[in-house]
């Protein structure tokens, strides 16, 4: 990869800090993105979103405060180019119809491991 090259910058939001943990862990390692942000709820990922500028944010769709479905609406309200990538453990046609209706770039199941995840966040690289 050429050294010059952005790194994508992505905001991680899921309500249990040991998968954002995990994810941080394994993205850092990598060397075309870099996590810059997390947040705990919907409402601190759209509090992140106002102040900062992200690539990619990693969405789970269940979180405490709001649904994935809209915190996707508010974050792609908010100015910039930020592409949402929604993450559930529930691989359901109708739960990724939803995100996608809401705003989401993209959709991952939470059981399709790292590499999927990897995948996904790379096709937004730019």
């Amino acid at each position: 990869m050429n050294s010059e090259k952005k790194k994508l910058r992505v905001l991680l939001v899921d309500d249990h800090a040991v998968l954002r943990q995990s994810i941080r862990m394994m993205l850092e390692d990598l060397p075309d993105m870099v996590v810059t942000g997390e947040a705990d709820s919907g409402a601190s990922a759209v509090n992140a979103c106002k102040d900062d500028a992200y690539d990619v944010v990693l969405l789970d769709v269940r979180l405490p405060d709001f649904t994935g479905q809209e915190v996707a609406r508010k974050l792609k309200a908010l100015p910039g180019q930020m592409k949402i990538i929604a993450l559930s453990m529930r691989d359901e046609e109708i739960v990724r119809q939803e995100m996608y209706r809401a705003g989401a770039d993209g959709f991952v199941s939470k059981a399709d491991g790292a590499d999927a995840l990897i995948r996904k966040i790379r096709e937004f690289a730019r």
